[in-house]
């Protein structure tokens, strides 16, 4: 039988040809599977609205990859979404909805909420670091051209907040940066497990703080990413523009300096060659 992991990855191999890669970094690479049992496959996800995106844009994708790998055409996708403790409408809530699957079955989506503090640790995971566990510094090519990026990230990942702090690495499409924040990320937390270590791609940061303005839950969406302790935010140059986003994560990587936490930036470019990034952001990027 396999195993709940095997079978995701099977999942995302089909739904990887099936959507361009900037969907499937943005809305599967964070996702991580969590538990099958019977007919029910639940995966972890960022929060309640990244539920609705993907039930609303792929569910029958998602739903079809899953029976054709599990060989089970009954399965129930459940989804688990993990927030702040500190939110006031924290504690386990549960709610579902129905979906007209492509070839006609209906699909019950259930979107399961709990705050990490009340997670028992014998079925949950109190933290996901949305890291992939596959990119490591072991396997990472090193070559003349990122040579100096590889050691510095190395020496950041030995001793987060204190040297290269914040760290920025930028270049071209496919060079790189996005495996080596992951290496980073996984070695902390192997290492340094007690520590909170989240990687986020800039554009789901946008949607979270978008998401939280519509919710009025701005507060705690700011209070969540101040309790990191190394924050990985790749591709930051799609903030450019995003004046009210930006001031957000302004508080946030003020608190986070202050208190020598670890951050971590990627971008296309370098920052000064960033346009509609605010000044007061800029200036603590170069």
């Amino acid at each position: 039988m396999k195993l709940h992991g095997e079978i995701w990855d099977e999942c995302l191999e089909i739904i990887r040809d099936n959507v361009s890669e900037n969907v499937f970094g943005t809305w599967f690479v964070p996702v991580v599977p969590f538990r099958h049992s019977g007919d029910e496959f639940v995966i972890q996800v960022p929060s309640q609205f990244f539920c609705e995106f993907l039930e609303e844009h792929y569910a029958d994708l998602i739903y079809q990859a899953l029976a054709r790998v599990s060989g089970n055409p009954n399965i129930r996708l459940i989804y688990r979404s993990v927030v702040d403790s500190t939110s006031p409408n924290k504690g386990l809530t549960m709610t579902t909805s129905e979906y007209r699957t492509a070839n006609g079955n209906l699909h019950t989506a259930s979107f399961l909420n709990q705050a990490p503090t009340e997670l028992s640790d014998s079925n949950l995971i109190a933290w996901d670091a949305n890291l992939n566990g596959h990119l490591s510094f072991a396997n990472y090519f090193e070559g003349i051209s990122n040579k100096a990026a590889r050691a510095i990230a190395l020496k950041v990942s030995q001793n987060p907040g204190k040297d290269f702090n914040p760290y920025f690495i930028y270049g071209g499409c496919g060079v790189g940066k996005t495996h080596l924040c992951h290496a980073i990320g996984n070695k902390i937390s192997d290492s340094q497990p007690e520590k909170k270590v989240l990687y986020i791609s800039s554009h789901l940061f946008q949607v979270q703080f978008s998401d939280a303005k519509i919710k009025n839950t701005s507060n705690d969406f700011v209070h969540f990413y101040q309790g990191v302790d190394v924050l990985i935010l790749d591709d930051i140059h799609e903030l450019a523009g995003k004046a009210k986003t930006q001031d957000a994560f302004f508080h946030i990587f003020n608190h986070l300096t202050l208190n020598g936490k670890q951050i971590i930036f990627t971008a296309d470019k370098s920052p000064s060659r960033i346009e509609g990034l605010e000044e007061r952001l800029l200036s603590r990027l170069i």
